[in-house]
């Protein structure tokens, strides 16, 4: 498996050897402008996030949401 790399901007999984966010564009070099009041962000397949810095879900893999989930099964 790939090492991966996570935007500091947008919270994507990216290769470590891209300089820029494949979601975003952000230049990944780059130290953020200034820090992000922290969000709630969620699973969108409904597992429970307990640290959302990753920005992903340590349970499936998926890429956090700023939107719950309605249905989830």
């Amino acid at each position: 498996m790939a090492a991966i790399r996570i935007c500091s901007n947008c919270g994507a999984k990216n290769s470590t050897e891209n300089r820029f966010c494949e979601d975003c564009g952000y230049d990944m070099n780059m130290a953020p402008a200034f820090e992000k009041p922290a969000e709630e962000l969620f699973c969108p397949n409904g597992h429970k996030v307990s640290d959302s810095s990753f920005g992903f879900c340590t349970e499936c893999g998926e890429k956090l949401v700023r939107e719950k989930p309605v249905n989830v099964s």
